[in-house]
């Protein structure tokens, strides 16, 4: 139980633009992509339902997050470009 102590879980959802799901899906790709070696991942994927996006991101401590969003934090630029992060 103790390697959790300093896990960090966040849980965003994105709500598509109608006739974007498409363009979102393919960032999406391109995301776990250039996630899938980060050291401190536990867990990163995305879960499509209807227009909406929802994120599930799983690391190991803060500078595993920071890792990430260095890595991915473009391309959720361009994801915002076609859908609004609601939660």
């Amino acid at each position: 139980m103790r390697k959790f102590k300093t896990s960090v879980s966040i849980q965003p959802y994105f709500t598509v633009q109608e006739g974007k799901m498409d363009e979102a899906r393919q960032v999406l790709d391109r995301c776990v992509d250039a996630s899938a070696n980060e050291a401190g991942s536990y867990f990163y994927n995305f879960t499509v339902n209807g227009n909406v996006l929802f994120c599930r991101e799983y690391y190991t401590d803060a500078d595993a997050v920071l890792t990430h969003l260095g890595n991915v934090g473009a391309l959720i630029e361009e994801l915002l470009k076609v859908s609004e992060l609601t939660r």
